[in-house]
C-alpha cells in the first residue's frame, strides 16, 4: 500500500523512494504489485499510476476499463516494444500481430511513435509500416508528415531501402503525395517530376507545388529545367512560378548558368515572342543581367505597347549597367508617364554602390540633376528623391543637397524619407538634419489613463487618417484601413477590438514598447561593412529581403551577410506624434478605437479583357462569357483579338489600375476580374468598392450589386452585404470604362478574417 501511494504521489522525492523499490522486487513482486493497482476501480481517473507500474512489467494484453482506449498506453506499449526490440526489428509472430493491430486501430499519435522508431530499422516488416502510414497521410498532418521524414532517415542505405519503390507505391499524384515528395525525394519520382507539368490531368496547384519541389535540386544545370518550362506551353501561371525561382536561384546557387550562352539565346528566343513570352523573358534579364540584351530590352521599354511587358523592360534595364540603359531610362524618366518612378528606381539601382563598387555614376548623375533642377515639376523631383533615399550614394547626397533652395513641400518629403532609412548612420544624421516638425511635446501629455477619458471628434480622427498617406503623420503609407494604404505595417482595421484606447495612445506616443514578433525590425550587417535595418519579408537559404520604412525591399545574398540581429526598436517612427497637436492625437485615437471589422483586400485577382463596351455602355448590359461559366485556361475573343486571362496587382494603396492594365486600349471597354475568397466560417460580410466606371459583382454566382455611375474610383464609395459561406467563395467583377482613368478599390469587411482561396 505504501508503494502504491508513494507511485501516486506529486512529490518527486516520494515518487523516487517508491520507484527504487519497485526496481529492488523480482518480476513476480512486480507483476502482483501490478495486479493490486489494476484492480483498483478508480484507476481510470488515475492513469499516471498504471503507467509508472507498466514501465517495469510486461506489458499486459488487457488494461483496466477505462485506459484500453487512451492513446497514451498505446504509445507506452510501443515504447516497450522499442526497449527490447530496436528499430522494432526481430519482433514475434505475435508481437507484429500487435503492432499491426496498434497501427489499425489507433490514432496519429500511434502511427508517429512507430514512425520515429523506424529510422534505424533495416528489414521489410518496417518498409511496409512506413508505407501503411505514409498512405494514411491525408496533406493536412504536418506532425506526421515530418515524422515521416524522420523514419527515412539520413542514412543512404536506409533511405535506398526504404525509398526504392516509392513510385510504385503511390502511383498516382495527389496534393498529399506532393507533401511526400517534397519531405522524402525519393529518386524515382524526382527525375519524372518535370513530365508531369505538361500533363493536362493534374491541378494548376499541384503543379506550382511541383515546381516548389523541383526548386529544391541545387546543381546549377538545374536552371535550364526552369528556363524549358517558361519557354513550354504550360500555363502563364506554371510558367510565372519558374521565373521566380529563376530570379532568386540564379543570382545565387545557380550563378554558372547566368552567363551561359544557352540561357542568352533561349533569352532572345523569348524576346522574339508574344507579350508573355516577352515579360518572363525580361524577369530572367533581370536576374541573370547577360550581355547583349540590352538594345532590344530599351526597345521594349520605349514601346508602349503591352504596359506589363513595358514596366517589366524598365526594371531590366536596372540590373544591365551600360550607357544605353541610361539614355533609355532617361526619356522614360522625362515623359512624364505611370513609369516614371520605375525608371527612376531603375537609376537608383543602376547607381546605387555596391561595396567597393562606385555604381554606374552616368545613372546616378541623372537622378542628380533632375532632383536639383529647380525648373522641373515637384512630382518628379519628389519620385527622384524617393529613388535616391533607396540607396546610400543617392541618401548621401540628399543629406548634403537636400537642404538647398528647394521647395518647403519637397524638402518636407526628403526628411522623411531619410529619418526612414534603411541605412542607421544616415537615418541618425538625418534625425538631426531634418527634425521632424514639432507641435506636440510628449513629455507635457497627461498620462496615459487620463488622456484615455478625454472624448475626441471621430469624424476629424477619419479625416486625419485619410489624409495621411501624404503628410506628415504617415500612418497610410505604412498601414491599410479597411482596404486603403500601405502594406508595411500591421492592418489597423481591427486596432479597436485588439486594445484599449489606453494601449492606442501608448502605441503612438512610444512605439518601441511593444513590438510583435512579425513587425519586429532586424539590422544586418554585410561583410562589406553596409548596415541595413527593416523587416524581413523573404527568407530563403540563398538570399534575404528586408523592406525598410519607406516600403523599398533590399535583396541581399546570404553569402554577403556578416551579421544579423533583431532590432531595439520598432519601424515605426518614434516621433510621429510630433507632427500633431493634443487635439489631434486625441481625435485620431478615438477614430482608431471605432475600427472593430476585419478588412482584406485582395492582393491581386486574375483578369481577361478588353472586350468591347460598344456605344453608350450598351454591351455592359449584355451577358459575357466568364458570366456563365469562368474558364482560366481559356482564351475568348477579345474587342482587339483572342484574349487570354492573366494577373492584376494591386498598388500599395489598394488601388487596381486597369488604365494601367490595358493601355494603350483602355477606351470604350469592358473587362472581367475573378477571385476565390476563402472564409473560415459563414458570416454576414460587406465588400466596400469604389469604381470608375461601371459595375457589376457576383458572390456565389449571384449578383449582389450594380452601378452604372460614371464616376472617378474612390476607396468604400459603395458598401454592400453579402453573406460568406464556410470555404470558397467565387467573386467574379465585370466592369467599363468610357475614356480617361479606369480601375477600382475593393475590400471585405468580415467578422472572422478571411484570405485568397487556395483553389482557383
Amino acid at each position: 500500500e505504501g508503494i502504491i501511494s508513494g507511485l501516486s504521489s506529486g512529490c518527486n522525492a516520494t515518487r523516487y523512494i517508491a520507484l527504487q523499490h519497485i526496481i529492488a522486487m523480482d518480476a513476480s513482486k512486480r507483476n502482483a504489485l501490478a495486479k493490486m493497482i489494476f484492480a483498483d476501480p478508480d484507476i481510470a481517473q488515475k492513469p499516471w499510476v498504471a503507467a509508472r507500474i507498466l514501465w517495469f512489467i510486461d506489458f499486459p494484453k488487457e488494461l483496466p476499463k477505462g485506459l484500453e482506449q487512451r492513446e497514451e498506453f498505446k504509445w507506452l506499449e510501443i515504447r516497450k516494444l522499442v526497449d527490447a526490440h530496436p528499430g522494432l526489428m526481430d519482433l514475434s509472430a505475435d508481437e507484429k500481430k500487435r503492432l499491426e493491430f496498434l497501427l489499425a486501430n489507433s490514432g496519429a499519435g500511434v502511427a508517429r511513435e512507430i514512425l520515429v522508431n523506424l529510422r534505424e530499422s533495416d528489414d521489410e516488416n518496417s518498409k511496409q509500416w512506413f508505407y501503411n502510414i505514409a498512405k494514411k497521410y491525408d496533406g493536412k498532418d504536418v506532425f506526421l508528415l515530418k515524422a515521416i521524414g524522420i523514419a527515412a532517415g539520413t542514412d543512404s542505405k536506409h533511405r535506398e531501402l526504404f525509398l526504392a519503390d516509392f513510385k510504385k507505391q503511390f502511383s498516382a499524384w495527389s496534393p498529399a503525395v506532393g507533401d511526400l515528395v517534397f519531405e522524402l525525394r525519393p529518386k524515382d519520382m524526382m527525375a519524372g517530376l518535370g513530365e508531369m507539368l505538361t500533363k493536362a490531368e493534374i491541378p494548376l496547384e499541384q503543379k506550382l507545388k511541383i515546381i516548389n519541389i523541383l526548386a529544391s535540386n541545387d546543381s546549377p544545370s538545374d536552371a535550364f529545367t526552369f528556363v524549358g518550362l517558361v519557354k513550354s506551353k504550360a500555363s502563364i501561371e506554371v510558367r510565372e512560378k519558374a521565373v521566380e525561382w529563376l530570379k532568386i536561384f540564379l543570382p545565387g546557387k545557380w550563378s554558372a548558368m547566368a552567363s551561359n550562352p544557352e540561357l542568352l539565346k533561349s533569352i532572345n528566343e523569348l524576346l522574339a515572342g508574344d507579350a508573355d513570352d516577352q515579360r518572363l523573358a525580361l524577369g530572367i534579364v533581370e536576374a541573370a543581367k547577360p550581355n547583349g540584351v540590352v538594345d532590344s530590352v530599351s526597345k521594349l521599354a520605349l514601346a508602349n505597347k503591352d504596359v506589363r511587358v513595358q514596366k517589366q523592360a524598365i526594371i531590366a534595364l536596372g540590373a544591365l549597367p551600360e550607357k544605353q540603359s541610361v539614355d533609355t531610362l532617361i526619356k522614360v524618366l522625362q515623359e512624364n508617364n505611370n513609369f516614371s518612378q520605375d525608371a527612376a528606381n531603375a537609376l537608383a539601382s543602376l547607381g546605387q554602390a555596391k561595396g567597393k563598387a562606385a555604381g554606374f555614376q552616368a545613372a546616378m548623375s541623372a537622378l542628380q540633376t533632375v532632383f536639383s533642377d529647380s525648373t522641373a515639376l515637384l512630382t518628379k523631383r519628389t519620385l527622384v528623391a524617393n529613388a535616391l533615399s533607396g540607396t546610400r550614394n543617392g541618401s548621401d547626397f540628399l543629406l548634403v543637397n537636400g537642404k538647398g533652395e528647394i521647395p518647403p513641400e519637397l524638402k518636407q518629403d526628403v526628411g522623411r524619407l531619410l529619418r526612414n532609412s534603411p541605412y542607421q548612420d544616415l537615418r541618425n544624421k538625418a534625425m538631426i538634419a531634418y527634425p521632424a516638425p514639432g507641435k506636440l511635446d510628449p513629455k507635457k501629455l497627461p498620462a496615459l489613463s487620463v488622456l484615455a477619458l478625454k472624448k475626441g471628434d471621430i469624424a476629424r480622427g477619419k479625416a486625419l487618417m485619410a489624409s495621411s498617406g501624404t503628410s506628415q503623420l504617415q500612418c497610410l503609407k505604412c498601414h491599410s484601413v479597411q482596404g486603403s494604404g500601405g502594406a508595411i505595417g500591421p492592418d489597423l482595421s481591427m486596432i479597436g477590438k485588439k486594445g484599449t484606447k489606453e494601449n492606442l495612445y501608448e502605441s503612438l506616443i512610444n512605439p518601441n514598447k511593444a513590438i510583435a514578433d512579425q513587425y519586429l525590425t532586424w539590422i544586418i550587417e554585410t561583410k562589406k561593412g553596409q548596415v541595413l535595418t527593416g523587416l524581413i519579408v523573404e527568407e530563403s537559404p540563398e538570399l534575404i529581403v528586408l523592406r525598410d520604412g519607406n516600403g523599398k525591399d533590399y535583396k541581399i545574398d546570404r553569402k554577403d551577410v556578416e551579421s544579423k540581429a533583431k532590432g531595439p526598436n520598432s519601424l515605426m517612427p518614434s516621433d510621429l506624434i510630433n507632427s500633431m497637436s493634443e487635439q489631434d492625437l486625441i481625435d485620431l485615437v478615438d477614430y482608431l478605437a471605432t475600427l472593430q471589422t476585419a478588412a482584406f483586400s485582395p492582393e491581386w485577382f486574375h483578369i481577361v479583357g478588353p472586350f468591347d463596351n460598344g456605344v453608350g455602355d450598351e454591351n455592359f448590359e449584355k451577358m459575357g462569357e466568364p458570366e456563365a461559366k469562368v474558364e482560366l485556361e481559356k482564351k475568348l475573343k477579345g474587342k482587339s483579338g483572342p484574349v487570354a486571362w492573366s494577373k492584376v496587382r494591386a498598388s500599395f494603396n489598394g488601388y487596381l489600375n486597369l488604365a494601367l492594365h490595358f493601355s494603350p486600349e483602355n477606351t470604350g471597354i469592358i473587362s472581367y476580374l475573378y477571385q476565390v475568397i476563402d472564409s473560415p466560417i459563414d458570416q454576414e460580410s460587406t465588400i466596400l468598392v469604389g469604381a470608375d466606371d461601371c459595375i457589376k459583382i457576383w458572390v456565389n454566382n449571384v449578383e449582389v450589386f450594380k452601378d452604372k455611375n460614371h464616376f472617378a474610383a474612390q476607396p468604400a464609395r459603395n458598401s454592400v452585404a453579402v453573406k460568406l459561406k464556410k470555404g470558397a467563395n467565387p467573386v467574379l467583377i465585370k466592369i467599363n470604362n468610357g475614356e480617361g482613368e479606369h480601375g477600382l478599390y475593393f475590400s471585405i469587411l468580415s467578422k472572422e478574417p478571411i484570405k485568397i482561396g487556395v483553389k482557383q
